[in-house]
């Protein structure tokens, strides 16, 4: 791996540019759950810990590891590329799919029997 190849200052920004990115790609369309955001941040938090080298006996709060390397949180990250993918979604033409998508309010109700039925139970009615 890179540990000992690399300066310190070159594996955060190989991990900025290129780990942060592939992880979060798509991001902006997933659904915002506290369990998702808690997997990425652990993520981020221990690749950073590795690049930096700090253990567990090197007590340093997850605060102070963003403040020192200019990091932020990943709720911060994540809500920054939404609003962004939000914004350029707009600005694309009425017409647009992903406008239209973005808009899009369905009306009605769902069949909540079908919805409360199991998989043996639908081959069962159907007989």
């Amino acid at each position: 791996m890179l540990l000992g190849v690399y300066s310190r200052r070159t594996k955060l920004r190989l991990f900025n540019s290129n780990v942060k990115q592939l992880l979060l790609y798509g991001s902006e369309t997933w659904k915002s759950t506290k369990a998702l955001t808690n997997k990425i941040q652990v993520f981020i938090n221990r690749s950073l810990r590795r690049i930096l080298g700090i253990r567990w006996y090197n007590r340093m709060s997850n605060v102070e590891l963003w403040k020192t390397r200019d990091q932020e949180s990943a709720e911060v990250l994540l809500r920054r590329r939404r609003w962004t993918w939000i914004g350029h979604t707009l600005r694309k033409s009425r017409d647009n799919i992903a406008r239209r998508a973005l808009q899009w309010n369905p009306q009605g109700q769902r069949n909540i029997e079908a919805d409360q039925r199991t998989p043996g139970e639908e081959e069962s009615s159907k007989r």
